[in-house]
Formats: structure tokens, C-alpha cells, sequence
């Protein structure tokens, strides 16, 4: 018997799931597995300063990746207007055109693990609100342990 999950109320999501098995909350467990790995290894494979992943989760903030594959692609454009319009490269002292460079090179996949990051970010901000910001960058990957000096 199937449990009143969100899961089984989304019927595309559920189709979806049926296709890889018959228990979709034991694919669904799985495949969660596997996004999350994805996104750990694509995220690990980006590197930021602490000023640039600063600039990144503000210019994030609030912003919502939906389902559509080619989101991920344009997230540089998000950021790009967030700089510009709030001058967030000159309050984070990044250089712009290295910024823009960096953030535009990202794949699909590293641009997707990268607002999840963000995401994870400000989650982290509500709930650990003694967390220092440089501290909160390292617990989600947007910075690595000694990046800070870059």
C-alpha cells in the first residue's frame, strides 16, 4: 500500500519514479542519493573566494531553480543583474570581469550544485545565527578550507 507522500500526489514526479521500480519511495531515496552526490562532486569541482561566494549568495538570495533543464544555464544571468544593480562587486571588493568569467564558465550541473549551496546557506544563517559568515561558507562548499586567502 502506497502512503499519502508528496511524492505520490505529484503524478508526473510519480510516473517518473514507477519507470525506475515499483516502490517509488525506494527509488526516490535512491535517486535523491545520487542528486545529492552529483551536486557535492560538481560543486567541489568550482572555486571561490570568500568575497565571490559572498557576492553569489547575496545575489541569490530568494532566487528559486524550477525544473527547467535550461535554467541551470542562465543562472550567471541572475547573478550578473544582482552585481549591477546593487553594485556587488564594489561592496565585495571582487574584480567583475574575473567574476563574470568565472561564474559563466560554469556547466549545468556546477551552476545547479552552486544554488543549492546558496540555498543551503541562508537555511544555515536562520539556524545557526551565532555561525560566523565565513564559517557558514566552509559548512556548505562555497569555500573551501583555505580559500580564504586566494
Amino acid at each position: 500500500m502506497e502512503s499519502n507522500t508528496l511524492i505520490s500526489q505529484d503524478s508526473k514526479l510519480k510516473a517518473t519514479l514507477l519507470q525506475h521500480g515499483e516502490d517509488i519511495s525506494t527509488v526516490g531515496l535512491r535517486d535523491l542519493k545520487r542528486y545529492y552526490a552529483l551536486l557535492n562532486y560538481h560543486l567541489l569541482e568550482t572555486s571561490w573566494t570568500e568575497n565571490e561566494a559572498h557576492l553569489i549568495c547575496e545575489a541569490l538570495k530568494g532566487y528559486q531553480l524550477e525544473d527547467d533543464p535550461q535554467q541551470g544555464r542562465t543562472i550567471w544571468q541572475q547573478v550578473d543583474t544582482a552585481v549591477h544593480r546593487d553594485h556587488l562587486d564594489q561592496k565585495w571588493t571582487v574584480n567583475s570581469e574575473t567574476f563574470h568569467r568565472k561564474i559563466q564558465a560554469l556547466n549545468h550541473l556546477e551552476a545547479i550544485a552552486l544554488v543549492d549551496a546558496v540555498e543551503r546557506y541562508w537555511v544555515r544563517e536562520q539556524s545557526h545565527i551565532q555561525e560566523s559568515l565565513q564559517t557558514r561558507l566552509r559548512r556548505v562548499d562555497l569555500v573551501k578550507c583555505c580559500d580564504s586567502a586566494l
